[in-house]
Formats: structure tokens, sequence, C-alpha cells
């Protein structure tokens, strides 16, 4: 394979490609592994070495700079208008390197462990029989629109404090920021104005709701952070927004994916009904096999040689979650779904440092959700064969799941 061939990019940045990325990563890890990709602006990785290298070696592949690396794409008078975004990403937990990230994500870390999370899985049972309750009666309903949003974007707002019934809003903002401005790998001026304006919004809707906490705190992680003497007030609002941006949308696209593997997959879903000893693994093994985060970013520091390839300094290196967890050095039968599979050493939260500070609280909820929907509707198969995936380079999601029971 050369370095650009006209097919793997026109694949790459193709429909049939976010339907499937599958059969493309196995090609591109067979043939190309460490391969330069006009189509997604960078190098992307697919052996699980060289991921899991790209994910942990903060030393060579580095997250701070990205943005401005990033939004350098623009015009010079378009890049006037960025600072909002540079500010905010400039403290923003996902795009700080040790020693600055230690300092930020320390705190956060503290209050998304396992143990702190796992005080919340009544509630989530509670709010999931809650959804199903006005639903179940119905027959038929999208797990997209009707479940798989409301549901973690309601648990995010309590756990962080936010009103729920603002969950439509901050959708829009994640959407905007988190999703939207990198979606492409290719910046554009429209893009980079919905981002900038929704920061700016986001950041108003924090402040007043950071300033309410301080008068009268609660329970909740912004009266944590807003109390938090050790970081600035950008660290703090950083954070908060981060935390907005990253909560919801990743556990959508977990139990969207999940459900429609065990839809396609009746044996494992069978089993997973069955057996209430499979509800952690199976999250595991669904995590694997069809990861909400496909691709994370990444930028060399230095010069760096991998896979007989020289990626220059300031270059953008994609490690490829995904084909990461198909790799079949890695995993036996990759491309089988199997809910007890163990050992699995998936990377679909990340690796090293920067492993995803939320993974506790997405993994409680796959493991209530995911087994409460397989038992609660008999009969549960899907209503269409045509399924529509979000186009983005970094996240893997349907923009709807028609179902029936």
């Amino acid at each position: 394979m050369g370095k650009t061939p006209d097919e793997i990019e026109a694949l790459l940045d193709s429909d049939v490609f976010h339907g499937d990325p599958y059969p493309i990563y196995d090609r591109l890890r067979a043939e190309d592994p460490v391969h330069w990709s006009s189509a997604l602006n960078g190098w992307i990785l697919t052996r699980y070495d060289e991921v899991a290298l790209g994910l942990r070696d903060f030393q060579r592949f580095v997250v701070s700079g990205r943005i401005h690396r990033f939004l350098s794409q623009l015009a010079p008078e378009l890049q006037k208008r960025t600072e909002p975004l540079e500010r905010h990403f400039s403290k923003a937990i996902t795009h700080l390197d040790p020693p600055e990230h230690t300092k930020v994500r320390r705190p956060a870390a503290e209050l998304f462990t396992t143990a702190r999370m796992e005080r919340w899985r009544s509630r989530v049972e509670e709010l999931c029989d809650g959804l199903l309750a006005d639903l179940v009666d119905r027959g038929e309903m999208d797990i997209i629109r009707d479940f798989a949003f409301p549901l973690p974007a309601i648990v995010l707002g309590e756990v962080l404090g936010i009103p729920s019934e603002d969950r439509d809003q901050y959708k829009v903002w994640s959407d905007d920021i988190g999703v939207r401005l990198f979606g492409t790998g290719h910046a554009s001026e429209e893009n980079m104005e919905a981002a900038r304006k929704s920061v700016l919004e986001l950041y108003d809707y924090l402040g007043a709701l950071v300033e309410e906490r301080r008068r009268e705190p609660r329970d909740d992680l912004i009266s944590h952070f807003a109390a938090h003497e050790g970081w600035t007030e950008q660290e703090l609002f950083s954070t908060c927004v981060t935390l907005v941006l990253a909560g919801h949308g990743t556990t959508t696209n977990l139990i969207g994916n999940g459900l429609l593997a065990l839809l396609q997959h009746p044996d494992e879903l069978r089993r997973l009904r069955e057996e209430s000893s499979l509800e952690a693994s199976a999250v595991e093994e669904i995590l694997r096999y069809d990861s909400p985060l496909q691709r994370m970013w990444r930028r060399a520091r230095v010069d760096v040689e991998l896979g007989g390839k020289l990626i220059r300094e300031g270059d953008i290196v994609l490690p490829a979650i995904g084909a990461a967890n198909r790799d079949p050095d890695a995993f036996p039968e990759p491309n089988r779904l199997d809910l007890s599979r163990r050992p699995n050493r998936h990377v679909s939260f990340g690796f090293g440092v920067h492993l995803c500070v939320g993974a506790p609280l997405a993994r409680l909820q796959a493991q209530v959700v995911l087994p409460k929907l397989v038992r609660r509707l008999p009969n549960l198969e899907l209503t269409s064969e045509k399924l529509e995936w979000d186009r983005n380079l970094l996240h893997r999601g349907l923009k709807a799941l028609p179902v029936s029971w």
C-alpha cells in the first residue's frame, strides 16, 4: 500500500467507513498499520501495541497544543476569533499533559472513583425503571431518542448538579464543542463559530451555577469543584465544561452500540437475559466490540519512527481504538461478540494517564441499562435494517435505533 492510495482514502471519508469501519481497519492493520491519511488529516495507527503506545507515551505523543494546531487550519482573519476556544482548551483536562494534567485531574478523579459512583447504582436503576415504565406499553421506540440520550443526560445532570430540564441545551453545546468542531478532522469557519458561540454560552451558564453553589453548597460535583482551592478559575471552568461535554454523549453511544450488538447476536442477548453473572463482563465486551470512542488524537512532540514510518514533530496522530480492540494479536477471534471474554484488555476508555476520568459512571450505567432493556422488553427486535451512523472522526454512534417488542 502506498502512502495515500486513492481507494483507501476514499473509504476513510465515506459512509461505508462510518457504517462499518472494521473491515477497513483490518486492511490497514495488515497492509499499512501506520498510515498517513489526508482524509483524516493525520497518521492513523491500527495495531494494538502501537495504539497503546500512542495513548500512553505522553512524552512523545502529547495532547497539549492540539487545539492550536487544529485551528491553525483556519484563515488568519478567522483565527483572531478563536480566543475563547484556545482559552478553554488550554486548561481542559483532555488537552493537558503532566504535570499540569496531574494537578487538574487528581481532584476530579477522586470524585469519580468506582466506589463513589457505585453509590449511584440505585438511583440509575430508579431512573431506568421510570423511563421504561413510560415506554413499555408503547411496544416500540427509538432507543437513542427515547432512552439512550435522556437517561445519561439526567444522570450526569444529577451527579454534576446541572438542572436536568436543561439537557437538550447542553446536548447542543456538547455537539458544537465536543463533537462537531473536531468531527471531520478539518477546521471550518461554520463549525468554529458554532463552537465559539456555545463555549461562551456554556461558560455563562456554569458561571451562574458556580456562584450559586459557593453561596449554597450541595452534594454535587460542581459544589465540590467550586470549593476546591487548588485550581485557578480557568481550571475550574474548563473542568466543569469538559465534564458536561464528555459525560453523556459517549454513554448514549455505549448504550446504542451495545444494544445493537446484542440484537445482532441473539444467542449472546439470551445469555445476558438469563445470566446475571455476565452483567459486568458483557459491558466490557461491548466496549471492545464496538467502542463509542473510535479514535483519539495526539500531537507528535518530537520526530518519531513508528512502524517504519517517520512521524514528524507537530503531526497529528490518531490511535484507532476501534482497530486496536479488533486486533487478532491481542484478542482471539476479535470479530466475535463473547460476553464472557476474559481477559479483555480493551482500550475503549483510553490508556495510561489519560484514562477517561468518567469511566466508572459510564460503566455503571451500562451495567444497569443493558440487562434491564433485554429483560423488560420481550421479543425485542430491530424494526429497520437500514441504520444511519453519525459521520464523525472520533466518535461512533447511531442517529436512531428503532426497535419493537
